[in-house]
């Protein structure tokens, strides 16, 4: 007397059907199967549930190549940000300035969490590309934090702003006035 036990696997979830003839006469069974469907059939459900995980992993790379690219829309309005920003220094110029460097800073260190929530539940999903252009992006918005710092002249990039550190070079010969 052992039932016989079938199951399905739907994404997370797995539904088990029983027999459970036990004392059950074929006509009573007849009544408890779905209509047009034999029992053996529904042992059968693995071709669509790889059907189903094949195209919840094209959703998952489409869903991480959107969150690559987030860092290239941020670019522009960053660039507007800078030109808005002017040429002076000032206390708003360094709020913004310092907010333009921070985020990227930040999405770099953080390039795995980014991408944590798609490949938690498939593991076999490859995301080398999609974090590598996440972190172009990221670079090349520190890029232009780095170019609008080089234009208001905090970093150091000319040659006087090296002078302290030349030697200075000794005189031959001295020369002072007098009195008569």
């Amino acid at each position: 007397e052992q039932e016989s036990q079938y199951s399905i696997r739907m994404g997370l979830w797995t539904v088990q059907y029983r027999d459970g003839s036990q004392g059950r006469t074929d006509k009573a069974m007849e009544r408890l199967k779905p209509a047009g469907c034999e029992w053996p059939c529904l042992s059968v459900a693995e071709a669509p549930t790889t059907a189903k995980q094949k195209e919840r992993k094209e959703l998952l790379t489409k869903m991480a190549w959107q969150i690559a690219f987030k860092p290239f829309s941020s670019i522009p309005m960053n660039l507007f940000m800078m030109w808005m920003m002017g040429s002076s220094v000032s206390i708003f110029t360094m709020f913004m300035l310092v907010y333009a460097l921070y985020n990227p800073v930040q999405a770099l260190s953080s390039v795995g969490k980014a991408f944590d929530g798609l490949s938690a539940d498939t593991p076999d999903l490859n995301l080398w590309q999609q974090k590598a252009l996440f972190a172009l992006g990221n670079i090349v918005a520190l890029g232009v934090g780095a170019w609008k710092c080089s234009g208001l002249g905090l970093i150091p990039t000319t040659q006087g702003d090296w002078l302290e550190f030349l030697s200075q070079p000794q005189a031959v010969e001295v020369s002072s006035g007098g009195f008569l």
